[in-house]
């Protein structure tokens, strides 16, 4: 499934999908694992379910999404 945020400086969606990959975060990364096209993105990992945020825009505008200050992410 996939969710678009609100918008924080860019467009964002969060794609979730019960799956289990090793060797991925339990926590949303603080910086993006790929930045390119001037697109942001992170992976992590809870439990069965993978998480994959992609932002348009640069690491600060990823960032910005993950302040716990705007509540939980997921």
């Amino acid at each position: 499934m996939a969710y678009d945020l609100p918008a924080i400086g860019g467009r964002a969606t969060i794609y979730v999908v019960q799956r289990k990959v090793a060797g991925m975060p339990t926590f949303p990364p603080s910086v993006p694992m790929s930045t390119t096209g001037l697109k942001s993105a992170a992976a992590w990992q809870a439990g069965k379910v993978l998480y994959v945020l992609v932002v348009e825009g640069d690491p600060a505008v990823y960032s910005s999404y993950l302040d716990h200050s705007l509540g939980p992410l997921t």
